[in-house]
């Protein structure tokens, strides 16, 4: 996956001043794909937020939006709190969310809060460190 960069150019009179100019190049002369980027998950097209019922009936897997090469979820896990504090999950071998993962986010009360974890590897077998993506259930 390519991700554009924003390019900035510092110049000497910028380095006595203390102030940077920033250059906005175009799409193609900054766009590079670079190996150990920085992975986010991404449910209902969102990285994080409100998911609604119909963003939810939508959605068949959680995705990973990365500049790892080849990079692939190899664990989900839905977690919720329940009413006695204590954290539950659903979990499943790959991005794809389990009838049971969309039925545990639907019976929650509307304003609920929901972490989606993944674990990630590249095409070389290395796990990347993705951090947590946070969601409230709207329904």
């Amino acid at each position: 996956m390519k991700t554009l960069l924003i390019c900035t150019l510092l110049s000497s009179s910028a380095l006595t001043t203390g102030h940077a100019a920033i250059v906005f190049h175009d799409r193609a002369a900054c766009t590079t794909e670079l190996p150990g980027g920085d992975p986010r998950i991404q449910l209902c097209g969102k990285l994080t937020g409100d998911v609604t019922r119909t963003d939810l009936d939508t959605a068949a897997e959680v995705k990973l939006v990365s500049c790892v090469s080849g990079a692939r979820i190899t664990t989900l896990a839905v977690c919720i709190r329940n009413c006695e504090g204590k954290t539950e999950a659903l979990t499943a071998a790959n991005g794809t969310l389990t009838p049971a993962m969309k039925k545990m986010i639907v019976n929650l009360p509307k304003g609920t809060p929901f972490v989606v974890r993944v674990s990630v590897k590249d095409e070389k077998g290395r796990d990347w460190q993705v951090p947590d993506a946070a969601f409230v259930w709207k329904g």
